[in-house]
């Protein structure tokens, strides 16, 4: 494909080359011819016929693959045409080369500042007439400004070293406007081919339905009940584009959604979480508030789903993340880890007794008899808790603590909270008790 897309740009880039040659090297001979008459009788005739001649030839050539390319563009491949015409170019750019001797024929200065103001334009006006090829217009106006750059670095009369400086500098800067004029081309080169392409898939997306419409038209008795079907098709196929491009905006918001929250739920994954808590540190440092993060773990939880099965295990964590999220406030986040480990991150946080508040308040809630399928089902909750910044300043550093914190206070009994201390650091790592 990408090979195929290469090959129609370069196709485009000969077509530009090609398009523009005819004139442009009626141009070349024009200004040959109009200089041999200015200075015919100011520089070596001789030298001046030969040159001129050379110039014709030149483009000539080009003018002869012009014709050969309109009548048969496809005896060659693009790449072929294009090294042909760049070759007979840089034939081109050698004979105005030699123009610059015609510097050391003569002291006039009209001769002089003709050549030097031929040489230029002629460099300039190759830009928008070669920049589809950025090769064809290097060998284009190289040959004939570098061979007068350094014409002008072995010349002896006054001045030379500031036109030899004057050369390079308007040399480079014809370079960047080629450079800048290709890569606005083949930018358009390639919108052109996208467009070309989206065109086409609009193309036979009309034809099949162009063929679809002859089906029916083959197949109905009267022309206005076939009318009135396919007007009705069309309006049904309509609406189901309408609706498919509905669907995939529909999934791909839930794709996304997924992506940052628990399938079951529809809390704030750890993903998600670890973003909300960054956030939360970034403005507790600003406003130096503190946050808690309080580590849930619901007490035999493993026995539920063991004795009762998933589907009622399920539904239990369900049930308790409506209530964990009816306890919190608007700024707090809460979020399910997996199984049965939830975290609430208090922002804002005043004094330590609104961390207290607020583990008694989930305590109480998830406390609170459940009534799933038929059955009365009463758990407990061990909540660990780590402060920023005290018991640390990152994300992973507070959940590794509160979890900490969590298993302490299950070793103390469950159904209860722990704040995170050294001591528990040392007490996790040897507890091991099953959920």
């Amino acid at each position: 494909m990408r090979g195929t897309s290469s090959l129609k740009i370069l196709e485009e880039q000969v077509r530009l080359i090609y398009e523009n040659a005819f004139p442009a090297n009626l141009t070349v001979i024009g200004v040959a011819l109009g200089f041999a008459f200015i200075a015919f009788e100011k520089v070596d005739q001789q030298a001046l016929l030969v040159w001129c001649a050379s110039i014709i030839l030149a483009a000539g050539i080009r003018i002869y693959l012009c014709f050969q390319y309109r009548a048969e563009s496809d005896s060659r491949t693009p790449k072929q045409w294009a090294s042909i015409y760049i070759l007979a170019t840089f034939m081109v750019g050698v004979a105005w080369a030699g123009m610059v001797q015609f510097l050391f024929f003569s002291d006039d200065f009209l001769i002089r500042s003709t050549v030097m103001m031929i040489i230029f334009s002629l460099a300039a006006f190759s830009v928008p007439v070669l920049s589809s090829l950025m090769p064809a217009i290097l060998v284009y106006f190289l040959p004939p400004t570098v061979t007068l750059f350094f014409a002008y670095v072995f010349d002896d009369i006054d001045g030379s070293g500031l036109f030899a400086l004057s050369t390079l500098l308007l040399t480079l800067l014809i370079v960047m406007l080629a450079r800048h004029s290709n890569h606005t081309i083949m930018t358009w080169l390639r919108v052109q081919q996208q467009n070309d392409l989206l065109i086409s898939q609009l193309n036979d997306e009309i034809d099949q339905r162009k063929a679809a419409q002859f089906q029916l038209e083959r197949h109905g008795e009267e022309l206005e009940e076939l009318v009135r079907k396919r007007t009705k098709q069309l309006i049904e196929t309509n609406k189901d584009l309408e609706k498919e491009i509905a669907d995939r905006k529909r999934a791909e918001e839930n794709l996304k959604h997924l992506a940052h929250h628990d399938s079951l739920t529809n809390l704030p994954n750890r993903l998600l979480l670890d973003d909300r808590i960054n956030q939360a540190i970034e403005r507790a440092r600003r406003t130096k508030s503190k946050i808690a993060i309080l580590f849930l773990d619901l007490d035999h939880f493993k026995h539920v789903n063991d004795s009762l099965g998933h589907s009622i295990g399920d539904e239990l964590l369900l049930k308790v993340s409506w209530r964990l999220r009816g306890c919190v406030r608007e700024i707090d986040t809460v979020s399910r880890l997996g199984g049965d480990e939830f975290i609430v991150v208090m922002e804002q946080v005043a004094h330590i007794g609104d961390i207290n508040k607020m583990a008694n308040k989930l305590r109480a809630s998830i406390g609170e008899t459940f009534q799933i399928q038929g059955h009365s089902l009463t758990i407990g909750t061990s909540i660990g808790i780590s402060i920023y910044p005290q018991d640390g300043d990152q994300v992973e550093s507070l959940l590794k603590n509160a979890d900490k914190a969590m298993y302490q206070a299950k070793q103390k009994g469950r159904n209860r909270y722990a704040f995170y201390t050294a001591a528990a650091t040392d007490a996790a790592s040897e507890l091991s008790i099953p959920s």
